[in-house]
């Protein structure tokens, strides 16, 4: 008899525990291996909101990616691998942000001492820092890994799209960026 009520409180407990969780967590404790869980504003989950800004992004960027946009959701490891082909146009070598904008927009190959140009040199660190967390994902190489990358990560890159990221590639749109407004606004302002 004695053994029957161990058993009895051992499950009672572990179902207890499980429901903390699930009410500690938000989700259900599938959704943390499966990379469903929720987003921090509650609307949908990590992976699709984070793929959901990266469709905002389709026609200007990644047109390779149109037929995954259309189907509407993808694999953990083809947002991951279409968030790197992104981050690479827009602040990776050679990039919007680190040759176009400093080069074709403000002529800093001829006049690096511009203030706007100046400031523009030392934002490579902040390019550098997406340069790794770039090599961090492109580490990943399975689904389940991504899927964890991007609950992990989503926040950051949402910010990074939100922040870096402008409609197109033209001067007007560059300057409506968060970061151009932050970073270089004053700096023109100057010039």
């Amino acid at each position: 008899m004695n053994r029957k009520v161990l058993i009895g409180g051992a499950l009672g407990l572990s179902i207890g525990a499980a429901m903390v969780l699930v009410v500690t967590l938000g989700t259900g404790p599938t959704g943390q291996a499966t990379g469903s869980k929720t987003s921090r504003s509650g609307q949908g989950t990590v992976k699709q909101a984070v793929w959901s800004e990266l469709a905002s992004h389709e026609d200007p960027y990644l047109g390779a990616y149109a037929d995954y946009f259309q189907q509407g959701d993808t694999d953990a490891l083809d947002l991951l691998a279409a968030f790197n082909e992104l981050a690479f146009q827009v602040t990776g070598a050679g990039g919007l942000w680190r040759d176009t904008v400093p080069n074709k927009y403000f002529g800093c190959q001829m006049n690096d001492d511009f203030k706007i140009c100046v400031e523009l040199k030392k934002a490579e660190e902040v390019f550098a820092k997406w340069d790794a967390f770039q090599t961090q994902a492109s580490e990943v190489d399975s689904s389940h890994q991504a899927a964890r990358f991007i609950i992990r990560h989503g926040a950051e890159m949402e910010e990074y799209l939100r922040t870096f990221v402008p409609a197109n590639e033209s001067l007007s749109a560059v300057q409506e960026t968060p970061f151009f407004t932050r970073q270089f606004a004053p700096s023109l302002a100057e010039m």
